[in-house]
């Protein structure tokens, strides 16, 4: 008994030294093209969501996307023939035996049935056949589940056909309700507000340039009318105030800036809160351009079906339905090598390796340069036991870039596998000295778990993919290195500030303070509150009272010691009429745009905060009626990107533009609640 236990030990190590020298002769053997592994070898254990490991017998046969098409078609077209033929009982049996097989596949989410269903129901509707309409309705749910499109064409049924208002209603109300959250869930809805939000900041930048132009041009002109009237006289010192106010008009090339311009010029008569506003305003209009560039790519990725499918598919997480999406777009660009490097990784992950291996090999006939191509083959290899092919496939990669760590890092989980310990030492120390980094975050995230440590994929780089789409050149982009996650560098750089509009509000900030001193450091020029004539300290002394008070109304209604009969009256009249257009004004500008009364009457915040809320809803439901801003400012604002297009267009509704309009509507309210109130008018 003693000396069977003193084998124990001589037995293993024996078995150790065979299985040593078995695994090199078999990395010795050409590579294995057959790679699906006999039923009766077990693969490597393969991490499990819960962190343990669950071991898989075999790979599995892969998903046929051309037989699911292919049946879906037949399957289809068969009903449409026994609706054609009115046998609607054929055609419910029909449409029960199509659920039943997208069920079993594992795919519900279809553009295709879900559009035509509803083009059916249209056509249904239009007959009169509402019985027939919501039948198409109920199939077209179980293709787009709680779908917008499918929710309003129900409603529209239900009105029509007098089933029930009040269930009409309902349905309306959730068709809203779920065309928001649509618009969320795709970024649609993110994206839409952003690009508002930045057009709507460069008009209300506009807007606030224009209106303190108008409300400070008085006070401006008088200044330079006095600092210079000594010198060129009386004639030539109004055209100078005027010409230093039209600048920007009289200069072509200026006139899509006048309202920076604007904000410069003024900024020394402003008061504390306006110029805090317009220094906020000229940040934004700086960061304006280079986001809203951003923010437009960004837009056309999320409403492009290839680029969102990209995306998702580079999570690798196995999705039958997201595998047919991808199928069609490696079918639309059979010699785009990054499409089909995904499609293999969502066959891998769905254990379906031989498609997965497969679609490796035309990843590397496409580009023999993709050699992470070669490191995911080999972690095929892997998980089918093959160890000896894995670390043939991971010298490749080696071979073509010494300084891939996750190729060391692949070598050294493989040999150590098959008990070559001591190449697999000196893969890890190879690995340390090309990223230790990289390998110490490797190591740390394969063993945190407490399980055996598993190779790990290369996968696309999701910056790489932003970038390129954002760029608008091919994808590319495989992350052979650690994996933790990556920012895109590449989507905000610096060069992005490197327009006029950004350089110019750049310059304007660096010049609003220094015009605070530009007639030296005593107080800006001002208008009379009562009669609104300009008025600075050459004028009048600041030591008098009632400094918002030219002198004549300073003696009218402050000293109360009268003036003269004839200027009396004049200066009444002055008055009143200020006053008539003072409020004809504001009133204009409060019907056109809400906020513009408050920014005339010096109420900066709540201003800026109306006017902004209103163009945002404005631009929100209706874009095109601020398209006159792009034009002016010579910015390509692409405002047609603000309308969400979806096909079919039948059965339409925009949630976010009917709560834009809502919106806008109280924010109208808000704007004109001040004409209510006779101090304030």
């Amino acid at each position: 008994m003693t000396n069977a236990l003193h084998r124990v030990p001589r037995l293993w190590v024996l078995g150790s030294i065979a299985a040593t020298l078995v695994a090199g002769a078999r990395a010795a053997e050409p590579e294995t093209i057959r790679i699906r592994a006999p039923q009766q070898e077990t693969a490597a254990a393969a991490p499990s969501p819960g962190g343990g490991t669950a071991v898989h017998s075999e790979a599995r046969r892969g998903f046929d996307y051309e037989a699911f098409t292919s049946r879906l078609e037949a399957l289809w077209f068969q009903r449409k023939a026994f609706l054609a033929a009115g046998r609607e009982v054929d055609a419910a049996n029909q449409s029960e035996l199509i659920r039943a097989f997208c069920a079993e596949e594992g795919v519900r989410n279809l553009d295709g049935p879900w559009g035509a269903l509803l083009l059916e129901a249209r056509r249904y509707l239009g007959e009169g056949s509402y019985s027939h309409a919501l039948a198409s309705l109920e199939f077209a749910d179980f293709f787009a589940p709680g779908s917008s499109k499918v929710r309003f064409a129900r409603a529209e049924i239900l009105w029509k056909s007098g089933q029930g208002r009040m269930a009409a209603v309902g349905e309306a109300l959730a068709a809203v309700r779920a065309s928001v959250v649509e618009q969320w869930r795709d970024l649609v809805l993110l994206n839409h507000l952003i690009l508002a939000l930045l057009v709507s900041v460069l008009t209300c930048s506009t807007v606030f340039g224009v209106l303190m132009a108008f409300r400070y041009q008085g006070p401006l002109r008088h200044e330079i009318e006095e600092r210079v009237h000594g010198v060129v006289g009386g004639t030539w010192a109004k055209t100078l105030g005027w010409a230093t106010l039209l600048l920007p008009l009289v200069v072509w090339i200026g006139a899509g800036w006048a309202a920076i311009y604007w904000m410069v010029v003024t900024f020394r008569y402003l008061r504390r809160a306006e110029r805090a506003v317009a220094m906020t305003l000229l940040v934004a209009s700086a960061c304006a351009v280079p986001m809203f560039r951003v923010t437009v790519a960004l837009r056309g990725m999320a409403e492009d079906p290839i680029v969102r499918n990209t995306l998702a598919s580079a999570g690798g997480a196995y999705e039958p339905e997201r595998l047919v999406k991808l199928q069609r777009i490696v079918q639309a660009h059979p010699d785009e090598p990054t499409y089909r490097f995904l499609l293999a990784g969502m066959y891998k992950s769905g254990r379906y390796f031989e498609e997965a291996y497969e679609q490796y090999k035309e990843v590397l006939a496409l580009d023999p340069g993709l050699d992470d191509a070669h490191l995911n083959i080999g972690n095929i290899f892997f998980q089918l036991g093959q160890h000896g092919e894995a670390v043939l496939h991971y010298r490749k990669v080696i071979d073509a870039r010494p300084d891939s760590v996750l190729a060391y890092y692949n070598s050294y989980v493989a040999q150590s596998e098959s008990f070559r310990f001591k190449e697999a030492q000196e893969s890890l120390d190879k690995g340390s000295a090309a990223d230790p980094e990289g390998m110490a975050d490797l190591l740390y995230h394969s063993g945190r778990d407490g399980g055996r440590p598993m190779v790990v994929d290369a996968t696309v780089d999701l910056g790489s993919l932003w970038q390129a789409a954002l760029e608008g050149r091919p994808l590319r982009g495989i992350e052979g290195g650690s994996p933790a996650s990556r920012s895109a560098s590449g989507i905000w750089q610096l060069r992005g500030f490197l327009n006029p509009l950004s350089m110019f509000s750049f310059l304007a900030m660096a010049v609003c303070p220094l015009s605070l001193f530009v007639f030296g450091p005593g107080a800006a020029a001002r208008a009379c509150i009562r009669c609104g004539l300009p008025f600075c300290r050459l004028c009048r002394s600041d030591r008098e009272k009632g400094r918002e008070y030219c002198s004549q109304c300073l003696h009218l209604f402050v000293l109360g010691d009268g003036l003269a009969a004839e200027t009396k009256t004049r200066k009444l009249y002055e008055i009143e009429r200020h006053g008539k257009l003072s409020r004809r004004g504001k009133r204009i500008t409060s019907l056109l745009l809400p906020g513009g009364a408050q920014l005339l009457r010096g109420r900066a915040a709540r201003g800026c905060l109306l006017t902004l809320l209103w163009l945002v809803a404005l631009t929100t439901w209706q874009p095109a009626a601020l398209a006159i801003v792009g034009r002016v400012s010579g910015l390509d604002l692409r405002l047609d990107l603000l309308r969400p297009g979806e096909l079919p267009a039948t059965f339409a509704v925009d949630g976010v533009a009917i709560l834009a309009v809502a919106t806008a509507a109280v924010t109208w309210l808000a704007g004109n609640a001040w004409r209510r109130n006779p101090r304030e008018a």
